[in-house]
């Protein structure tokens, strides 16, 4: 079959793509954020030399990273020539000229970045015929390093709308990637178990590939967890309250999907308590995560205290540290599967589409309150006994560049399944809609 690519309306035959060319795109595009981070983190340390060469690495890392998106050769040097960044705000002015003028905007400190710059940034100036030693941060002051520090921000922002626009573009398959329970070997792991979600897991990659008009929708792959890459569009984990963890002690896959969110991915919890539980693949165990225990008296029904029994706290688990989300609880009144009955607000439909009024049984849902602490998105809403009242049953909520979606009703049937995938493809046409140069 024919294969093409669409890149901002000119559709092109790439049925002999170089997909090197398509990682070390993808390469270029993580690091420039990684490198963007880093020296902002330089910065407030007051290590302002580290700053300065880790934010002049992410705007050669940008730069690159937008040369293979609108596909413009370069010489792959520490540099970019003038001439190529010249034709690279051309090619994005013809569709936005805010975005050419941010771009000339940081053109000049760009065009200064040199080898001798970086060595000087990394080793400051040697002893030499009775000169020096001069030190990185005598050189480096702190007005300079918080140019720069902005100027690689400008930059990586630009780079995120235009990749974003790219990831997100609906003339082209959309990338989904499912997370398939293994870190990176399915022959030496253990599977991850679904975990207060439907136990069909392949149910969402069917789902995705059927889905069709007129031509094929989504892009599906069942992924490892090292797998996990700024290519992909949607990352769904069919696994509820579980995830597939490679390092239960540092929880390296964890760090792995909050930085994909961050650079602007869309990663989809299927059901509960999102990142409530790390499956271990090595040893097969789910681990409950939270950084705040505490142990409280064990007494029998005549109240005797008989030892002592360990509780985790909301406060310490990661939906609510980085996210910053809260969730409806068991209460009187309100507990366990609560059932309702589902709607949707008037701007919910021409956003997301209609999705059948039904009968949920609602868990975990969102609540209004983390409206306050970052951009929120209903999706899908419900009402609860008070404190809760309105209530998120499906929600998306910013974090970074990208969105995290919760689904926060049991996942007992296909039906129950089936709302919460029709959710996500209404999503998924609002975000192409959002991503347009």
């Amino acid at each position: 079959m024919l294969k093409h690519s669409v890149i901002f309306g000119k559709v092109t035959d790439v049925s002999n793509t170089n997909f090197a060319e398509e990682k070390e795109k993808n390469w270029f595009l993580s690091h420039a954020y990684l490198k963007l981070r880093e020296g902002e983190n330089y910065a407030r340390l007051g290590r302002f030399a580290e700053a300065a060469n880790s934010s002049f690495e992410s705007i050669e890392f940008s730069l690159k990273a937008l040369c293979k998106i609108f596909r413009i050769g370069y010489n792959p040097e520490h540099f970019i020539d003038p001439k190529v960044l010249a034709q690279l705000a051309e090619n994005i002015g013809v569709k936005s000229k805010d975005k050419r003028t941010k771009l000339l905007g940081v053109l000049p400190i760009a065009l200064s970045y040199s080898n001798q710059l970086r060595s000087i940034a990394r080793y400051g100036i040697e002893k030499k015929d009775g000169v020096g030693p001069i030190s990185p941060n005598e050189i480096f002051q702190r007005s300079y390093c918080y140019k720069v520090t902005q100027d690689a921000r400008i930059l990586a922002d630009l780079l995120s709308d235009v990749e974003l626009c790219y990831r997100w573009n609906s003339l082209q398959p959309i990338k989904i990637g499912v997370l398939n329970g293994y870190a990176t070997d399915p022959t030496q792991e253990k599977m991850c178990q679904p975990f207060l979600t439907f136990l069909d897991t392949s149910f969402w990659e069917n789902y995705f590939e059927s889905q069709k008009s007129g031509r094929q929708k989504y892009d599906v792959q069942k992924i490892l967890t090292s797998e996990i890459s700024d290519e992909y569009a949607l990352l769904i984990n069919p696994f509820g309250e579980a995830y597939p963890e490679q390092n239960a002690k540092n929880r390296d896959t964890y760090q792995q999907i909050k930085s994909y969110i961050e650079n602007g991915g869309v990663f989809a919890n299927t059901a509960g308590f999102a990142f409530f539980y790390s499956w271990d693949v090595n040893t097969g165990q789910r681990n409950a995560i939270s950084e705040e225990r505490y142990l409280i008296p064990a007494t029998t029904e005549d109240g005797k205290t008989i030892g002592w029994q360990e509780q985790l706290g909301f406060a310490g688990t990661f939906l609510y540290l980085d996210f910053r989300s809260y969730v409806t609880s068991d209460i009187t009144g309100h507990s366990g599967l609560y059932e309702t009955t589902a709607f949707q607000t008037k701007d919910d439909i021409s956003r997301f589409g209609k999705l059948t009024p039904a009968t949920i049984k609602e868990f975990r849902a969102v609540r209004s309150e983390t409206g306050k602490n970052v951009e929120l998105i209903p999706i899908l809403r419900s009402k609860a006994p008070p404190p809760f009242n309105e209530v998120y049953p499906i929600a998306a909520m910013r974090y970074g560049k990208g969105l995290l979606v919760l689904s926060g009703f049991g996942k007992e049937t296909k039906d129950d399944a089936l709302l919460f995938a029709k959710a996500l493809d209404g999503f998924c046409g609002w975000m192409s809609s959002q991503h347009r140069l």
